[in-house]
């Protein structure tokens, strides 16, 4: 879909009004006696600010911020949400009770091996999709199949996406054809928090860890949010977002609607082509409603997504022009969550979702498909996870189980074979248990936390009639020590046994040519990592880690040029990942690095001629580095993003001729708040890629060049 000229000028005549428009704001903290109170710090997610002897501060730096937390020495805390600032001119804190009581220790931090990754409106302005802002701000890699709207999957530690998992609102939602999770088909304005742990998290497992995503929550008080993105390929994205709030209850609701050409110039073999059939079309809406109670809440929360997109030539040295092939997907996926505290140190959590996908690819010239113009796929899935948690004094117990049962229909995907309809049935079910305790008289330390658990799965596959069962236990344990010489630093070690079951598609095409039962994935790992805070205006972590994987499912070619996988490898992979932060005068400038280093290699020998042996796995680059800085004054914000990635190769054997080459992705972003007749408003112009490098992510699927993107937000956020 085209957008015309007299359509972007206009945008751009909305924006110039927005910004005219802009004027700061005070607001006064007073006592609850009412008289104004001095000195109280003002603490946004950048910036603070102190009153001054009137009780007054600026809103100016913290227009970015969707809550502030305001607190005094002599004053209970209080957080209150920007809108009720922007509304009230107002905070009133009440003073603080002081009793004398048992010093407690410090026991660091809780979960070392965890990144959470910052979601903000902000944020969310300076990104194109949740899978850049996910690569940016955490140790994860993505492996993107094109430009905007294009599959996307993560990559951690040279494992594959099938190795990790993506929980969205407590609910695995990876898919059961692939294994992996796609990305692209989630709106980034629908996630409210994301979170990576690096193992395992509430019975979950997995050697890439898990990803957390999380949508619905609960606003702090009634809310909106307009938006608008646009960028010179015609691309548009228009998003809503809206939340009510009671004392009791609360309501949210996200729309999103984005589209565009995307037919991107490319450099292949020293020449300008273009990139066709790349354009898509994706729709996201999801309601969420929360109910509080006295001992917990419960979320009901329900998404419809839908994307249509073409598929590119097959291959860009040889196929130029369009497959004129074109995928549609669309998802419906409703979770409800509830937490409830069964007594003062026994909380129960359980969710139960549903989850429908749908997916076509539409084929008018049989150019994928010889026998056919359409393959069809759909999958019903059925969850139920359920944990307890138990604290006695200073030993915390979790245990609980996770079923799941899924069916999926499809027509025959052989490109060779006539259509025929196929069903298959997965039934997994998972129980677990988990113990850690907290000692704070071994010597030589502030607290040490010893922790192990385990979970004992079952999983039953019917595929055409043939069915396969897996059973197998996943096990980590480790600990957590805080030195008694500083308790800024906390150090953690674990090991990890984990199983991965082969998906869908592996198990269909690994039966085509013969009955051979694949094996499921094994994988050990070993991690330690190092977490050091001296100061508020700084955090480091630092982590060694390897990883032994055992029967990797690998596609093999046969003389019918198809591929077949079988359990052909083992490997080993190991690494160093390390990330900081710095914050700078007073938080208005910051640096963030992460620096990633994986060796992740094949370790089984076929015999004389094995090219493979020792040699990095496909599409795995050793070295990764990301840097980043902001700064800001005032209502303005810059910032500055540098990706380098290391060559990579696509042929097992390392060819050195047939190497992804090494690059630098570059991305400014200039954006300023201001507020307009009390609604906070934001405008954020973004260049990707600013020197306009040439790249492939995957072989054949090259990468938009130089693009530049116009953010307009307005609302109460």
């Amino acid at each position: 879909m085209l957008i015309s000229k007299k359509h972007i000028v206009a945008q751009f005549i909305f924006l110039f009004a927005l910004y005219i428009s802009a004027e700061g704001q005070t607001v006064q903290v007073l006592s609850s006696k009412g008289k104004p109170v001095e000195a109280a710090v003002v603490s946004g997610e950048k910036f603070s600010a102190t009153t001054n002897k009137y009780g007054e501060f600026s809103l100016s730096p913290f227009l970015n911020d969707d809550s502030l937390k305001v607190s005094h020495v002599a004053f209970i805390p209080k957080k209150v949400a920007l809108s009720q600032l922007l509304k009230n001119r107002k905070v009133i804190l009440y003073p603080k009770i002081f009793k004398t009581g048992t010093v407690r220790v410090s026991t660091g931090k809780g979960e070392l091996d965890k990144e959470q990754i910052t979601i903000s409106p902000a944020e969310k302005a300076k990104f194109n999709n949740l899978a850049e802002l996910i690569e940016k701000k955490s140790t994860i890699r993505i492996k993107s199949y094109g430009g905007e709207g294009s599959l996307k999957t993560v990559s951690v530690r040279g494992m594959s996406g099938d190795n990790t998992l993506v929980l969205f609102n407590e609910t695995k939602v990876n898919d059961l054809r692939s294994g992996s999770f796609d990305f692209s088909l989630i709106g980034i304005n629908s996630i409210d928090e994301a979170e990576y742990y690096k193992n395992g998290v509430d019975g979950f497992s997995a050697a890439g860890g898990i990803v957390k995503l999380i949508s619905g929550i609960a606003p702090a008080s009634n809310s909106f949010l307009i938006g608008s993105k646009i960028n010179e390929l015609l691309g548009q994205t228009f998003y809503f977002k809206s939340g009510l709030v009671t004392d009791k209850n609360s309501l949210s609701v996200n729309l999103e609607r984005s589209y565009s050409r995307n037919n991107y110039s490319y450099k292949y073999e020293g020449k300008i082509r273009e990139r066709e059939n790349a354009d898509y079309s994706r729709f996201f809406a999801s309601a969420s409603f929360n109910k509080f109670f006295k001992k917990g809440f419960v979320k009901l929360y329900s998404h419809i997504s839908t994307m249509n997109n073409g598929l590119p030539g097959f291959v860009a040295s040889n196929n130029y022009n369009s497959s004129h092939a074109r995928s549609s997907s669309k998802n419906f996926l409703t979770v409800g969550n509830i937490f409830y505290k069964l007594l003062p140190k026994i909380a129960l959590k359980s969710s139960v979702s549903f989850n429908r996908q749908n997916f076509t690819i539409t084929d008018p010239y049989n150019e994928l498909y010889i026998f056919r113009n359409e393959n069809k796929s759909s999958i019903n899935e059925f969850q139920f996870n359920n944990s307890l948690s138990i604290k006695l004094r200073s030993i915390q117990i979790k245990t609980g189980a996770h079923l799941l049962y899924g069916k999926m229909s499809l027509l025959n995907p052989d490109i060779n074979s006539t259509p025929e309809k196929y069903y298959a049935h997965r039934s997994f079910g998972s129980i677990f248990v988990s113990v850690s305790k907290l000692i704070t008289t071994i010597p030589f330390c502030k607290s040490f936390k010893p922790y192990a658990g385990g979970s004992y799965s079952v999983s039953k596959e019917n595929f055409i009639n043939d069915k396969t069962a897996y059973s197998y236990f996943s096990l980590k344990s480790g600990f957590i020590v805080v030195p008694e010489f500083t308790e800024n630093l906390s150090l953690e070690f674990y090991y990890a046994d984990n199983f991965r079951e082969p998906n869908f598609t592996e198990i269909y095409y690994s039966r085509m040519f013969s009955d051979t039962r694949l094996k499921g994935e094994k994988y050990k790992t070993i991690n330690l990592t190092f977490d050091y805070s001296p100061a508020s205006n700084f955090s480091g972590a630092l982590s060694f880690y390897r990883i032994d994987g055992k029967d990797k499912i690998v596609w093999l070619p046969t003389r019918l040029a198809l591929q077949i996988p079988r359990n052909f490898r083992s490997i080993k992979s190991e690494g160093v990942e390390f990330s900081s932060n710095f914050r700078l005068l007073n938080n208005k400038l910051t640096f963030n690095l992460i620096y990633v280093y994986n060796s992740t290699i094949n370790t089984y020998y076929a015999g004389e001629g094995d090219e493979a042996f020792k040699k990095q796995l496909v599409y795995t680059p050793k070295n990764r580095l990301s840097f980043g800085t902001t700064f800001n004054i005032a209502e303005y914000s810059a910032s500055i993003d540098v990706v380098y990635t290391d060559k990579s190769y696509y042929t097992s054997d390392n060819n050195p001729r047939f190497v992804l080459p090494a690059y630098a992705l570059t991305d400014l972003s200039l954006s300023r708040s201001f507020n307009l007749n009390q609604y906070s408003s934001r405008i954020t112009f973004n260049v990707y890629n600013l020197f306009n490098t040439n790249y492939f992510v995957i072989q054949s699927y090259p990468m938009p060049r130089r693009s530049f993107t116009l953010d307009i937000q307005f609302g109460v956020f």
